[in-house]
């Protein structure tokens, strides 16, 4: 069945089998294919396995291209740099925050 490229969630309800079982069978039709890479992938971030699939069902059916993964992949990229600059002027504004606060008590002390 993964030779015809049914989805896992597929496999699993047509021979009625637990996920866990059938992702097991899934990661050593990999391995048999020569994917072993992407098994250890899958291996260490099982977590990720049910977003792949429906990504990639998404791009099998058409309703995402390869462009548009790689411009999401672009935008995954850009949020993270937006999310370093934020902590960064965070930092910023909490050490202006301080030095304003040192500047008023040592006005009012005077």
């Amino acid at each position: 069945m993964f030779l015809k490229g049914i989805p896992i969630i597929k496999v699993v309800i047509r021979h009625d089998l637990g996920f866990e079982e059938v992702k097991q069978y899934y990661l050593e039709y990999l391995s048999l294919n020569g994917k072993e890479n992407l098994v250890k992938f899958f291996k260490d971030n099982d977590s990720l396995l049910p977003f792949i699939n429906r990504v990639a069902e998404k791009i099998k059916s058409c309703e995402l291209s390869g462009s548009d993964v790689s411009d999401f992949i672009g935008d995954l990229d850009d949020i993270k740099v937006m999310k370093d600059a934020k902590n960064k002027l965070q930092h910023e504004i909490n050490m202006l925050t301080i030095k304003r606060n040192d500047l008023i008590e040592s006005n009012k002390s005077e």
